[in-house]
């Protein structure tokens, strides 16, 4: 298994993060080099779903610096904020995330994102929107 996600996904989660710090909503421009694609559900605990939009956020910074190192220097606090996910925890898209620019949403694996509150459930939802998180539920309760 590879360590980073391919091109394509790289620039669908930046794409679906208007190429801005999830954490902070900086724009990625020339005070900020390039992208840095953090994994909710780290690396350090591979899995299938590893590389896939809904466990990847855009952050400022690297591993060490700017709020990618700041999620990873306080993982209570990214947990909390879903920026951080459990080991075990194989749905991320169940997990939402604060943003910046969009407040609580649930990410999905087609690089699209559900408005919610802190909890996880939906608010504000459109008809697609809605469509799309039936469709994950029941594929979700299909598995079990």
């Amino acid at each position: 298994m590879s360590t980073n996600p391919d091109l394509g996904t790289r620039e669908t989660v930046a794409r679906r993060d208007a190429y801005r710090c999830v954490r902070c909503g900086q724009p990625a421009d020339a005070a900020w080099d390039g992208h840095s694609i953090h994994h909710r559900r780290l690396r350090s605990h591979p899995w299938p779903g590893l590389h896939e939009p809904a466990n990847l956020i855009t952050l400022c910074g690297s591993g060490t610096t700017g709020c990618h190192g700041h999620v990873h220097a306080h993982p209570a606090e990214a947990r909390e904020h879903g920026w951080i996910v459990s080991a075990h925890q194989d749905h991320p898209e169940t997990v939402p995330v604060l943003t910046a620019s969009h407040g609580w949403v649930l990410l999905d694996q087609d690089g699209g994102w559900i408005p919610c509150d802190r909890d996880g459930r939906p608010t504000g939802l459109t008809i697609d929107q809605l469509t799309r998180l039936k469709a994950m539920n029941w594929q979700d309760s299909d598995a079990e």
